[in-house]
């Protein structure tokens, strides 16, 4: 089951001086040493950071702490202005909503986009991809040539 290969890290308000519990940096360096999932969002990446696992890695935090991470985890390959980053089996998300639609994308992966769009219309959510503005899911069109939204309701 894919779920049960992934872990989630999310961030908070304030990565300074936070530090993880060693039995789950080790829970965390099993994990990604075996090639699951590990997805971070917002500071997220900085509380992974933290760890060392991230060392030499491409990654990207949000942008109201990035100067303090460069600064603090200077091992980590930073990149500035991305929405996402995927470094192997790490995928680090910049904010909480870049954080939502980098998951959209890997969800696209392993299920395909049918199963995405369904997902995406039970939400009432309209995916973004990697550069924050284009979208996900072809736009639709019903029999007359409508455009059909995302946000229309729809029976299954």
């Amino acid at each position: 089951m894919l779920i049960s290969r992934t872990i989630i890290l999310l961030g908070g308000h304030n990565p300074e001086g936070f530090k993880l519990h060693p039995k789950y940096v080790d829970l965390i360096r099993r994990h990604i040493s075996a090639g699951k999932l590990l997805f971070t969002t917002y500071t997220g990446s900085a509380v992974f950071a933290s760890t060392g696992l991230l060392d030499g890695k491409n990654a990207t935090i949000n942008h109201a702490v990035y100067k303090w991470a460069k600064e603090n985890y200077p091992a980590v390959n930073w990149t500035k202005g991305e929405t996402w980053v995927v470094d192997e089996n790490i995928w680090t998300g910049a904010g909480a909503v870049a954080g939502i639609d980098m998951v959209a994308s890997w969800l696209k992966e392993p299920f395909g986009l049918d199963i995405l769009t369904y997902a995406a219309r039970n939400l009432d959510y309209e995916p973004r991809g990697i550069d924050g503005v284009s979208l996900v899911i072809p736009r639709r069109y019903d029999e007359s040539g409508k455009q059909i939204s995302t946000h229309e309701l729809f029976y299954h």
